[in-house]
């Protein structure tokens, strides 16, 4: 009979010691889930602001490439007009380099093409393809 009441006693204090844990757990549960619901909501808008991120990138890409654009625009509508007022007044560079030589459009240049007048090193083909030294080639 003692060792039944012992083993009560013992399992009622191993009883109790859960009881008093669960309540602690309990207690630090409660205190903690209007702290976890905070952070969830912190989450959640931190989402939203994360989906917001990519949207307001790019509207100021395409702000910023429409001002670009009107730039470009602007500059390339200047640079035209410039070019066409000032076309009788620019010459080619072929034009150019026959006005430097004081020589007529129509006249023909007395220099010979270049294919005709090499310059720079001439290669010479061997005379025995099986030497490829060569001095030894060009005593043959």
């Amino acid at each position: 009979m003692r060792a039944k009441i012992w083993s009560l006693e013992r399992e009622k204090s191993v009883l109790q010691a859960k009881l008093n844990l669960q309540s602690e757990f309990s207690s630090s549960f409660k205190e903690l889930l209007p702290k976890i619901d905070d952070l969830k909501e912190i989450n959640n808008q931190n989402l939203n602001i994360q989906e917001e991120i990519p949207k307001i990138l790019k509207l100021e890409r395409e702000a910023a490439c429409s001002d670009f654009k009107e730039v470009m625009g602007k500059a390339n509508t200047e640079l035209a007009e410039d070019v066409k007022r000032h076309i009788n007044l620019t010459k080619s560079f072929a034009q150019e380099a026959q006005s430097s030589r004081d020589l007529l459009p129509s006249e023909r240049s007395t220099r010979p093409p270049p294919a005709l007048n090499p310059e720079g090193i001439t290669l010479v083909k061997p005379k025995d393809e099986n030497v490829d030294n060569f001095e030894t080639n060009k005593k043959l």
